[in-house]
């Protein structure tokens, strides 16, 4: 059966001497594997849809199992994420967050959505280190876990300036009233927590023009990596190349 979808490449792996084979996040929310033949060489007519970052619309016939890709025309490359080593390697960050969370057989547009908003925020100038928090904050639900940013989980109350640290006891932030409760909890501003509350509630076509401080980034992705650590389990390989190239920027 032969099928035209759109969708973005989130995966492609060399397969022999001349293939490849692309994994497709289609229109649909679905993770769609496809094998390229001849898309490894430079002069085959696959060969710059196939590449990472990708958003297409792709040809394919597909029975059972893998399907074959017969054509692709490029909506967008991405060139601006597939050039520069720092957004590529948080945009590497958001397709493992996005990899992860959706199971291989399960349909869900949000995820197809998300990474449309996402790449289209970094091209017009956004941060991608802004908006790959934001992936990690809204893909959470889709790992279990249903954080909250808004209300002290003690006191309930939702003064944001109050609120000044997270607690991984009680599962959410503290204000300054209810502080004796944890006296491990992470210390955050309440500047950090405010946008945390953004990021996270706001739908990601409002996240376009996010301006956000080095020091206030830092206390929000500490926060999102201990989260994950804590709630999700779930461990990241493009982590390591984001702490390598953090270390350069110093």
């Amino acid at each position: 059966m032969l099928y035209k979808q759109e969708g973005f490449v989130i995966r492609s792996v060399d397969y022999g001497e001349n293939n490849k084979i692309i994994t497709i996040l289609n229109e649909y929310g679905h993770k769609v594997p496809l094998m390229a033949r001849g898309a490894k060489k430079t002069s085959h007519h696959l060969q710059g849809a196939t590449q990472p970052f990708v958003h297409g619309l792709f040809i394919f016939s597909k029975f059972k199992g893998m399907g074959t890709l017969s054509s692709a025309d490029i909506i967008n490359s991405h060139r601006m994420m597939q050039s520069d080593i720092f957004k590529s390697a948080y945009g590497a960050y958001c397709i493992e967050i996005v990899d992860k969370a959706l199971e291989e057989e399960e349909h869900d547009v949000f995820f197809y959505e998300l990474l449309l908003g996402v790449f289209q925020a970094v091209e017009k100038g956004v941060d991608a280190d802004t908006m790959s928090m934001i992936v990690a904050l809204k893909c959470m639900p889709k790992y279990g876990y249903e954080p909250r940013f808004n209300a002290c989980v003690i006191t309930g109350d939702m003064d944001q300036q109050q609120l000044n640290a997270y607690s991984f006891i009680y599962n959410g932030p503290l204000s300054n009233q209810a502080l004796a409760n944890d006296e491990h909890a992470y210390r955050i501003s309440n500047r950090a927590l405010y946008f945390m509350n953004l990021m996270y509630q706001l739908p990601i076509q409002h996240l376009n023009s996010f301006k956000i401080n080095d020091p206030v980034k830092v206390e929000i992705q500490t926060l999102i990596d201990n989260m994950y650590d804590e709630y999700v389990g779930v461990v990241f390989r493009t982590k390591k190349l984001l702490k390598q190239l953090d270390n350069l920027k110093i």
